[in-house]
């Protein structure tokens, strides 16, 4: 078995493995529908537009085995701008699993977090998901993973005639919670076909984009699922979120997005959710795992790069 570290555009022939590799994983979405997911030939930028990317890659005999994708964040915690690995992408062949091909791909990734200067590493699961990294973590030399967030994710329709939303009053300027944690680093406009609109009201402010350049969704039958994320979301109070989203619709209609995604903590939803529930949200629970990172905090992830 052989183990790639890419860092940009893989060979050709890797790229075409890659592919086929990708095409055997389909994700339910709703009664009788699936999808799969395609990065694309260049593979990279979808990972590369969160900050500094690394993809491994498990190969054998010319077939993809499994990947798993580090990428390099940052994190402010208590005043400290703290260097985070975001684990994503991690998937397995059905037809290796259970043998070398997970140790191998964590192993590795294990060797260049060390190597690093910050044991800091985090991952983001759907709900439902059947195995989560408390799993298979806390074993083989490799550090323990706990849950340290409940998140939301949300889609809006997007194709409904949308009335525009009521105008609302500023009332003070928008100042993070002490609990907030926001993760920073990479630039969108590496993965988002869309040129990235920043959409702003009074208490209220985020960037509407897409991920089409660097991560696309397919159904069955070819047609792909094409959505807008409202990212780096950002209110003062619920109201003026819910304006800013309801804004993020109509500016969605008129890029010609059927639907929007975006995400928050759990907890900031429980508190939204009256003021948007008229625009029938579909609500579907993802779990922040980490280790090295403080428990007890609201973290902000934004769907456009889980």
């Amino acid at each position: 078995m052989n183990l790639h570290c890419l860092h940009d555009t893989p060979h050709a022939w890797l790229a075409e493995a890659l592919e086929r590799f990708e095409g055997q994983f389909w994700y339910p979405l709703g009664p009788g529908r699936r999808f799969r997911i395609s990065h694309g030939r260049d593979y990279l930028p979808f990972f590369q537009a969160m900050g500094r990317a690394t993809v491994l890659v498990a190969e054998r005999g010319g077939e993809v085995l499994g990947t798993l994708a580090r990428v390099e964040r940052r994190v402010r915690i208590l005043e400290e701008n703290r260097l985070v690995h975001y684990l994503c992408d991690l998937k397995v062949a059905p037809s290796a699993r259970g043998g070398r091909v997970l140790p191998a791909l964590i192993q590795e990734t294990r060797r260049q977090i060390e190597a690093s200067g910050s044991h800091a590493c985090y991952s983001i699961v759907m709900g439902g998901t059947g195995r989560t990294p408390a799993d298979y973590t806390g074993r083989g030399g490799i550090p323990p993973f706990q849950q340290l967030a409940d998140l939301m994710i949300l889609r809006f329709s997007a194709s409904a005639p949308l009335d525009a939303p009521a105008p609302i009053e500023e009332t003070v300027p928008w100042m993070p919670a002490e609990k907030d944690l926001r993760i920073t680093g990479g630039h969108s406009a590496l993965r988002s076909l869309l040129q990235p609109v920043e959409l702003r009201v009074a208490d209220a402010c985020a960037v509407l984009e897409d991920t089409r350049r660097g991560k696309r969704l397919w159904m069955e039958d070819g047609d792909e699922l094409v959505s807008a994320h409202l990212a780096s979301l950002r209110f003062s109070s619920t109201p003026a979120a819910a304006v800013l989203i309801q804004r993020s619709l109509l500016a969605a209609q008129q890029a010609g997005f059927p639907a929007v995604f975006t995400a928050m903590p759990l907890s900031v939803w429980s508190a939204l959710r009256s003021h948007v529930i008229h625009l029938s949200p579909q609500e579907a629970p993802a779990f922040l795992f980490g280790h090295d990172l403080p428990a007890g905090h609201d973290w902000w992830v934004d769907t456009a790069e889980i």
